[in-house]
């Protein structure tokens, strides 16, 4: 963006958190070839992710915020392109889809700023308004087909997807020189998605590799959702785990570009997203160490996105929401924050007082009080409690601020199994009468250990629940299986597992994806993925849940994708009827890669020339000139499995008659066909009819023979 824009802004929670000075490297990777380039860029046809509604399941849960409905597709745009998007799905569901054009500074609630325009089924064309980035919104719940989205226009810019890329992919993203036009890379997992200034991707990301980044983020979000007791894998479950990324945002803008928005603190969270506005706010998103050491402001902003609201009274947005960075905290092995600020230490002068009134107290002391039952009944205690409210029905969830302190009050003391009035009272928070005559009625002993003065270094009170034994870490012998579809059988792959304790069951399950992908499990620390003959382009996924005798569990996932086999075809697009030219031609099976047989054929204006090409691949020579197509066929035989597949290839004899000059009325339906106009070579890039060579900006649909922003599949 040149122009000065303009943005308002509403109060979301923010937090102010100690922060590092940047470390700064630099990239500097190997030119990439042209068949690299084109294996980084973001494929332009895809299948749309469907995990529902956002709000649905974040009603269901009692949390506050959604997760965002926003699809990464890869593109960014500027003011002026023509997007076309086709919407492919079958069956009577009117999915509500949308194109979606925003920017990471766009600080408005649910990016007011954005443009959007709905996709129907179809192709739909977009005419872009301003600059940003494209993304596919998908607001509805799942439907019985695919949704597959192809893209059309648009400029790829630097996105890392962990377990697809490696540091060197994203190292060469970052150099690219188309991609370098772009003023944002964005960055996915399983869990996150972020989206950041460009020059900060290259300077913040540890080492120049996200991997150990993105993977850390996963691992915060399981623990915030292990925390409040969301694990199950059921779609209809109260307790599962959120299907939706979670978008983590810069909200500070490109150089060059101003936004008059106001953005609150350090970081904050609201609808849709997590956003910094400070560059010690983005740094501690993306940079790994930073994230692991000293990430308090991001795990804090995250928890947000947890915190039940029958629990959250007046006074506690950002108090409950710091369980979380606790609970993350302590998983990383990290000093506690208590400890480290002296929380603890105010909390025996605060005991000292005559009158104590909770409500006064500064944030983390009100933590301190909330993070103490944790550290007396176990790490599992808010789980538990999470699943107690999430089952409430609901004209019984708690809704005034006074009902949800009493609520709390008996609640907590129920699960704990004690009258835990003399903890509230120490603390300054008394229970009503009636909540002391309901928990009477449930006859539970009374507290008679001084759990307050419990602390992190210091649990002198413990009545956890088997909280000695930590859950079982799983490790799978691969964690994704990429097969290619095949003909005649069925086929698998051998997945093993392991831990680090003994005694563990073992459960294997299809949680998502083709429902025809299985998994057969001959012993219990293994599993077979069978992938029936003539299956493509399809996915499915596998969870093995691993269960100690403490009832802790451990999880690992597995991702199949199947592909349809392809050859890659090597070769000179252009002969001269003189001279003959050789194809080569290269399978893609995934096994026996020795005993491919390939059989070739060339045609011209759709009817077949004989001898026209060897068995090797070898036009011969002597050809008129003319518009030729070869195709070329490879088959794998072992035992009983077959797969084959095809691949076409544009030639173009000796153009003596012109017969490539380009027609206003022709239809040209493959990319990189050439033609010759006002003396000039060009080629397209996708299919095209009417438009005119040397016509329209640099991204034109026909560019000019050695052009430097050639086509990345015509060069």
């Amino acid at each position: 963006m040149n122009k000065r824009t303009v943005f308002s802004y509403s109060v979301l929670a923010a937090s102010i958190f100690l922060t590092l000075p940047p470390v700064v490297s630099a990239v500097t990777p190997d030119a990439l070839t042209q068949s690299t380039k084109a294996e980084l860029e973001a494929p332009r046809q895809f299948k749309l992710e469907q995990p529902g509604s956002p709000g649905e399941l974040r009603n269901k849960q009692q949390r506050g915020f959604d997760q965002t409905p926003l699809q990464s597709t890869g593109y960014w745009v500027k003011k002026g392109d023509v997007l076309t998007i086709n919407a492919d799905y079958s069956g009577n569901a009117s999915p509500s889809l949308e194109a979606f054009i925003s920017v990471p500074h766009d600080r408005t609630y649910q990016y007011k700023h954005a443009q959007r325009q709905k996709l129907n089924r179809g192709l739909n064309t977009v005419s872009v308004t301003q600059d940003g980035i494209l993304y596919i919104a998908n607001f509805s719940n799942p439907i019985q087909s695919d949704i597959t989205i192809n893209l059309q226009g648009g400029r790829p810019f630097p996105r890392f997807i962990l377990n697809k890329n490696s540091k060197s992919d994203w190292q060469g993203m970052l150099a690219d020189p188309e991609m370098k036009a772009s003023p944002y890379a964005e960055l996915l997992s399983d869990r996150m998605m972020i989206t950041l200034r460009r020059d900060k991707a290259e300077t913040l990301i540890k080492d120049g590799n996200p991997v150990g980044m993105l993977e850390t983020w996963d691992k915060i979000v399981s623990w915030a959702e292990d925390q409040y007791g969301l694990s199950a894998t059921e779609s209809n479950s109260l307790h599962r785990r959120i299907p939706h990324r979670f978008h983590f945002l810069d909200g500070i803008p490109p150089k060059g570009v101003v936004n008059d928005d106001a953005c609150s603190g350090a970081l904050n969270a609201w609808s849709w997203r997590i956003q910094s506005c400070t560059e010690n706010g983005i740094k501690a998103a993306v940079n790994e160490q930073t994230l692991r050491s000293d990430g308090w402001g991001p795990w804090h902003e995250l928890g947000h996105h947890f915190q039940m609201q029958t629990q959250k009274w007046d006074g506690m947005t950002e108090v409950t929401v710091n369980l979380t960075s606790l609970y993350v905290q302590r998983e990383l092995g990290n000093l506690p924050r208590p400890e480290v600020a002296g929380t603890w230490d105010k909390a025996v002068k605060y005991f000292e007082q005559a009158q104590r009134n909770y409500h006064e107290q500064e944030l983390h002391l009100k933590a301190a009080m909330l993070w103490q039952l944790d550290l007396t009944f176990g790490k599992d205690f808010y789980a538990r409690l999470g699943k107690v409210y999430r089952e409430m029905p609901k004209n019984e969830q708690p809704a005034s601020s006074d009902a949800k302190i009493q609520r709390f009050i008996l609640e907590t003391s129920r699960l704990s199994g004690y009258d835990l009035t003399p903890f509230y009272e120490k603390w300054g928070l008394p229970p009503a009468q009636t909540t002391k005559d309901h928990i009477k009625q449930l006859s539970l002993p009374w507290m008679t250990d001084p759990i307050w003065e419990n602390r992190d270094s210091n649990i002198k009170f413990d009545y956890s629940q088997a909280q000695n034994v930590s859950a079982p870490t799983v490790t799978l012998s691969r964690a994704t299986i990429d097969a290619i579809s095949t003909v005649g059988t069925s086929y698998s792959y051998s997945v093993s597992a392991t831990t680090n304790q003994q005694d563990v069951t073992y459960k294997w399950e299809r949680i998502a994806g083709n429902d025809r992908i299985t998994a057969r499990t001959p012993d219990a620390a293994r599993t077979d993925i069978v992938i029936p003959a003539g299956l493509t382009d399809t996915e499915a996924s596998f969870r093995l849940t691993a269960t100690n005798k403490a009832g802790k569990t451990g999880e690992a996932l597995i991702k199949v994708t199947v592909s349809a086999p392809q050859v890659v075809v090597t070769g000179d697009h252009q002969m001269e009827s003189s001279k003959a030219v050789v194809l080569k031609a290269k399978a893609n099976f995934d096994y026996n890669q020795g005993n491919i047989h390939y059989q070739w054929s060339l045609s011209k204006d759709g009817h077949t020339i004989p001898d026209g090409i060897s068995l090797n691949g070898q036009i011969k020579a002597g050809l008129k000139a003319g518009h030729y197509l070869a195709h070329v066929t490879a088959e794998l035989y072992s035992g009983h499995r077959r797969a084959e597949m095809s691949h076409h290839i544009d030639i173009t004899g000796d153009d003596t008659a012109d017969n490539n000059s380009w027609k206003q009325e022709k239809t040209y339906p493959n990319p990189c066909v050439k033609v010759t106009y006002n003396g000039k070579t060009w080629l397209n890039g996708w299919w095209t009819v009417g438009d005119k060579p040397g016509t329209g900006d640099e991204w034109a649909v026909w560019r000019e023979l050695g052009a430097k922003n050639m086509h990345a599949a015509c060069k």
